[in-house]
């Protein structure tokens, strides 16, 4: 019945996924996000795709523009969804090194 169609509709978004652009300075990568990811496996993918050795924090970027940071679940969720499945997933990877250069500046 209808909880069935619910279930097959939790399980059909659990498994769609997200596309995601990860931004670090002149880097550019597009990722494939599942539609569910934590904080955790966002860091391990962009520290994979970046190939970065350092500490860094990933900010989400906004229809707006204006960045938030994601330091939780929560929040990595809560960007996820405010795109919907169809957008970009914006994430600003700032490394500690770029804090540097920037304080530099």
């Amino acid at each position: 019945g209808e909880e069935e169609a619910d279930r097959q509709d939790q399980e059909e978004e659990a498994m769609q996924m997200v596309r995601c652009k990860l931004l670090n300075g002149e880097e550019r990568r597009m990722i494939l996000l599942p539609w569910i990811t934590t904080h955790e496996k966002l860091m391990e993918l962009a520290k994979e795709e970046l190939e970065l050795n350092i500490a860094f924090n990933l900010y989400h970027r906004n229809r707006d523009g204006e960045l938030g940071e994601l330091m939780e679940d929560a929040a990595v969720r809560a960007a996820i969804e405010d795109g919907g499945p169809r957008s970009v997933l914006q994430v600003v990877v700032v490394t500690a090194l770029d804090k540097e250069r920037e304080e530099a500046e």
